[in-house]
């Protein structure tokens, strides 16, 4: 009994590393070697209270792998279940925009201006709202959202902002590929952007003045960005 009482302790202690984050990688190699030892020791321990020692020795070794193949079996089920159940979220992206606000609000200040859902860290759903304006801006609102079909959700946080100046653009070789320096980033919240439209894209009531000259190959680093979903 003792030694299942141990090998559980380490289970779980080797679980609750495994789910911290974030992590490092010697972090997450010790989390799975505490886990490994108590997954044999609660193994050892159980079949040496049913079985010969010798039979407990085998289940000892045998444990480990058969844990780590389950586990894995259950991580990629998890995996494709999550995928089925985001299926319409980049369709939200597109035909939702009404139901967030502050998208829609960006929508009608600007012409070009694209929606895509990005997860976070806990692979909860945010909408992205990317507008490129002025011939050197980038202006991007981020929201965690709850998404229920193809054109059903709503906003279950606040809006974050960040608008990006370009001080130059670099285009490769090629011409197919583009990218950029920024020479200033601001970051605001809801009450901010609320007086930046009811100013009709006005930054400085914020301010934040905006630099009316555009800057060379603007149009082909919005080409080469992530278009809407």
């Amino acid at each position: 009994m003792p030694a299942f009482v141990a090998g559980l302790v380490l289970f779980v202690w080797g679980l609750s590393l495994e789910t911290q984050n974030p992590r490092t990688n010697a972090e997450d190699d010790f989390a799975w070697l505490i886990l490994g030892v108590g997954v044999s020791l609660s193994a050892f321990a159980i079949a040496l209270w049913f079985f010969r020692p010798r039979i407990a020795l085998i289940a000892a070794i045998v444990a480990p792998p058969l844990a780590f193949s389950l586990a894995s079996v259950l991580f990629i089920a998890c995996v494709i279940a999550e995928s089925f159940g985001n299926r319409h979220h980049q369709s939200f992206a597109a035909n939702g925009v009404s139901q967030i606000t502050p998208a829609r609000q960006m929508d009608e200040l600007y012409d070009d201006c694209r929606r895509y859902i990005t997860y976070d860290g806990n692979f909860r759903p945010e909408f992205n709202s990317v507008a490129y304006f002025g011939g050197r801006y980038e202006l991007t609102m981020q929201v965690p959202v709850e998404i229920k079909s193809k054109s059903s959700g709503s906003m279950i946080g606040e809006p974050r902002f960040y608008l990006h100046e370009i001080s130059d653009v670099s285009v490769s070789p090629t011409g197919e590929g583009a990218g950029a320096s920024f020479s200033r980033d601001f970051k605001f919240g809801l009450p901010e952007w609320e007086k930046v439209y009811q100013a009709k894209g006005d930054f400085s009531v914020i301010g934040f003045t905006i630099n009316p000259t555009p800057v060379p190959d603007f149009e082909k680093y919005t080409a080469a960005k992530r278009p809407s979903e």
